[in-house]
C-alpha cells in the first residue's frame, strides 16, 4: 500500500479484506483489500476534503466512480487507470453541466455542456474546450438583450466558450446578431 499504515483484517500475513489504509501525504482510503492491493470498492478521501468513491483495481481507481471536490465539482462516470475516462457527466460549482465524452480527466469528443438559465452549447469538444462547429446552440426564452456563451476563437488562436450577447436589428427576431465582449 505504499507506505501507508492498514487499519483492517489479514490474510496469510497481508492486508486482506475490507479496511482502512492511511497515506503518508494524508490521504485515506476506505475499502476493499486483496492482498495488500487495493481492489474492489471503496473510498479515497483527500485531505483538502475531496472524495472518490468508486471501483479500484490494482489500487488505482478503475470502473464506475464519483469524485467530488470541496467548492461543489462532481465528476460522475468510468475511470481507466486512475483518470477519469469514458462517458460521464461533471457539473460545475456555478450548477453548469457537462455530459458526454471525457478522456483524462478532459471533455474530448461530443458532448453537451448547460447553463443553470438553460444555455446550452452540443457539439465536439477538443482537450476541454468546445470546437468552432456546434451542432446547436440552444438559448431559451427570450432572445433580446440575452448573454449567452457560445464557441469561437479566443485572442491566442484558440477555443473557447466566450461570452456574448444577441441582439435584434430588425422586428421580430430577423437578422439576430452576435456581439462579443
Amino acid at each position: 500500500h505504499n507506505g501507508g499504515i492498514y487499519t483492517g483484517p489479514l490474510k496469510n500475513g497481508q492486508a486482506h479484506g475490507t479496511g482502512t489504509v492511511t497515506f503518508p501525504n494524508g490521504v485515506r482510503y476506505e475499502g476493499d483489500v486483496y492482498f495488500g492491493i487495493i481492489q474492489g470498492q471503496g473510498v479515497l478521501l483527500f485531505p483538502d476534503g475531496a472524495r472518490y468513491e468508486g471501483g479500484f483495481e490494482n489500487g488505482l481507481r478503475s470502473g464506475q466512480g464519483t469524485f467530488t471536490t470541496p467548492d461543489g465539482f462532481t465528476y460522475q462516470g468510468p475511470y481507466v487507470e486512475d483518470q477519469p475516462n469514458g462517458y460521464g457527466t461533471m457539473t460545475f460549482p456555478d450548477s453548469t453541466k457537462y455530459k458526454g465524452w471525457v478522456r483524462d480527466g478532459k471533455r474530448q469528443g461530443r458532448g453537451k455542456f448547460t447553463k443553470p438559465d438553460g444555455t446550452c452549447y452540443e457539439g465536439m469538444f477538443d482537450n476541454d474546450a468546445p470546437k468552432l462547429s456546434a451542432d446547436k446552440i440552444k438559448v431559451t426564452g427570450d432572445l433580446r438583450d440575452r448573454t449567452i456563451s457560445v464557441p469561437l476563437p479566443d485572442d491566442n488562436g484558440g477555443t473557447g466558450l466566450r461570452e456574448a450577447i444577441l441582439y435584434y436589428v430588425g422586428k421580430d427576431g430577423e437578422g439576430v446578431k452576435l456581439a462579443t465582449f
